[in-house]
């Protein structure tokens, strides 16, 4: 590890949040300090979302955390493309007919082959998260009160 830049400690979705011993001895190092440090946490391939990624963060404040679906290109692209700091992101705003205007946009950035790792949106935005790097919608329904 002395002559890392970057460290990668992998581990799996189901196993025990709490630090191992590389971990604390790599935190408790002086020279180690300063390093890069991140933890990559493996996922089955057919898992739909990230699991216990808040208690993977609790134990790590600091260090960044990737998500890896085994058997998924996407993912690997994603977490390479954040380890190797090329990653990109997306932010759409604005609301109201733009969001269906960015469903367009989206379509036609990734007909051209354009990916990116993350994205951001406001208002109409999140229609389009069938088109998000994952693939899959987040959204929530809302109960419309009655008259």
């Amino acid at each position: 590890m002395r002559h890392a830049d970057h460290v990668l400690f992998v581990t799996s979705w189901d196993a025990e949040t709490a630090l191992r011993p590389v971990e604390v001895q790599f935190a408790e190092n002086k020279t180690h300090s300063m390093k890069r440090h991140s933890l990559l946490v493996l996922h089955p391939a057919q898992a739909p979302r990230p699991r216990r990624a808040r208690e993977w963060r609790a134990e790590r404040e600091n260090a960044p955390q990737h998500h890896l679906r085994l058997s998924t290109p996407a993912d690997a692209g994603r977490v390479a493309r954040t380890l190797v700091g090329k990653a990109r992101g997306l932010v759409l705003g604005g609301g109201g007919a733009r969001g269906f205007a960015h469903v367009g946009v989206i379509r036609e950035l990734k007909s051209r082959g354009l990916t990116w790792t993350w994205w951001g949106a406001t208002a109409w935005e999140p229609l389009s998260a069938p088109n998000s790097p994952r693939g899959t919608a987040r959204t929530r329904s809302l109960k419309t009160p009655s008259p």
